[in-house]
């Protein structure tokens, strides 16, 4: 590899004087850097690639298109995560904490702060879609909902919540960073069921800034077929009514998580362009969670785009760097240019602190999910290293973009790829939603 350690030192430690040497050991820092090293060993780059790739992303839009904030870890969260411990707290309490911790503290504490901004820094991320609860109860979205909202009001030089494609643009030009509202599912359907209720919550969801929704969470719903579901049974009659109040609100339906043939109905009967944010292509690895060529040619017809993740069971049991690049090549091929975006599905997660030690307790997710059957292998040890700590690590989203220079792609396609293509697609949904209600407007 063809890159000076002068080179390799500057890019990989974004600091300087002696700011850079007092955290370069640090654990945040080595995390970082690690996950860099692992990728560069892969792609391999040539100076002029690597060079050329670095100044090419710093330049662009960025806008991931289903990622995650980055979660920060400090002493001072640890202390409070074993508090919380040592009053006999259930591990489903202590997970809830912990996840809320992750999002908020950063609002409080400055240490958490800095991890946050750190990471966002080095990632050149300028935007993203930031799932923001999924398909539960009202009540219990809206408490997640506000973790968000606290870190948007308390870090506005830092981060804010977007509501249309120009708000990425202007993070960029104010050096900031920016987060649309999405969700893994519409809310409140185990309380509404398909009752106009159940609508009225996409009005609410809308007006409080949500911009994209899963249509299905792997499993069937009111609304269609899962993923993972074996009849593969298309869009219910509800789900009909569902798009269509999306539609006319400006709302991109998603498709990640949803089944073929319910993925097939919503590109015929959407007005509007619609999305498979954070995929795979299933022909490169035959998982439940990819999308077919049929799927996917669908999907472009619409206008909409194929976020390709950045999950390796997903990619390939060893997907790496390469084998994402691998998908965005094969997507391209298939649909275009214009309808491939990279969704990783993942965030940075800052190392936990050495001292004090975190008192144990289960895990989150278990092997005994219901969204996963044993053969989709997402709960194995070490299967998410490659994307948390691996060379698909989020603050490497800089990588992707060299390894598209790699790959022999325009500046322009690159652009495309990283940003444009989820911009455009927003600013047509919005557009489409706008123009609808002008017709409707007329009429009356």
């Amino acid at each position: 590899m063809d890159v000076s350690p002068r080179l390799r030192d500057d890019w990989l430690i974004y600091v300087d004087g002696n700011e850079k040497m007092q955290r370069k050991h640090s654990p945040l820092w080595q995390r970082i850097r690690e996950a860099r090293e692992k990728a560069l060993s892969i792609l391999k780059p040539s100076r002029s690639h690597l060079e050329h790739g670095l100044e090419l992303h710093r330049a662009s839009l960025v806008v991931d298109a289903f990622g995650f904030a980055p979660y920060s870890m400090t002493a001072n969260m640890v202390e409070t995560l074993n508090r919380v411990h040592d009053t006999g707290a259930a591990s489903v309490e202590l997970n809830e904490k912990q996840l809320e911790l992750r999002i908020t503290e950063q609002a409080r504490d400055a240490e958490a702060r800095e991890q946050y901004a750190t990471a966002w820094r080095e990632s050149g991320v300028t935007g993203t879609m930031q799932t923001c609860g999924g398909e539960s109860s009202v009540a219990s979205l809206m408490a997640h909902f506000s973790r968000f909202f606290l870190v948007w009001d308390r870090l506005p030089e830092v981060v804010f919540k977007a509501t249309a494609a120009p708000d990425v643009g202007r993070a960029k030009s104010e050096g900031r960073y920016c987060q649309f509202v999405s969700l893994n599912g519409v809310p409140g359907l185990s309380e509404c069921g398909t009752s106009p209720k159940c609508l009225d919550i996409l009005d609410v969801m809308h007006r409080l800034g949500c911009r994209m929704i899963h249509l299905t969470y792997n499993r069937r719903n009111l609304i269609g077929d899962g993923c993972i579901e074996r009849e593969n049974r298309g869009l219910s009659d509800f789900g009909r009514e569902v798009l269509k109040q999306m539609n006319e609100l400006g709302i991109l339906a998603d498709t990640p998580h949803t089944g073929k043939q319910t993925t097939l109905d919503a590109a015929r009967l959407s007005c509007a362009p619609i999305a498979a944010s954070h995929t795979s292509c299933r022909a490169l690895c035959d998982h439940d969670r990819g999308k077919s060529d049929e799927e996917m040619k669908a999907i472009a017809d619409t206008g909409g785009f194929i976020g390709i993740c950045a999950i390796p069971p997903f990619l390939g049991e060893a997907g790496t760097i390469q084998t994402m690049l691998d998908h965005i090549d094969y997507a391209v091929n298939r649909v275009g240019m214009d309808h491939v975006a990279i969704g990783t599905d993942v965030g940075f997660v800052t190392p936990y602190p050495e001292t004090p030690k975190l008192k144990p307790f289960a895990p989150e997710i278990t092997a005994s999910d219901p969204n996963w059957r044993p053969e989709h292998r997402v709960h194995l040890p070490g299967i998410f290293d490659e994307c948390h700590r691996g060379s698909l690590a989020w603050t490497n989203w800089s990588l992707f973009t060299v390894g598209l220079v790699q790959r022999g792609y325009s500046d322009d396609k690159i652009q495309k790829i990283i940003g444009k293509n989820v911009l455009r697609v927003l600013a047509n949904i919005a557009a489409a939603a706008k123009q609808g209600r002008q017709a409707t407007h007329s009429t009356q």
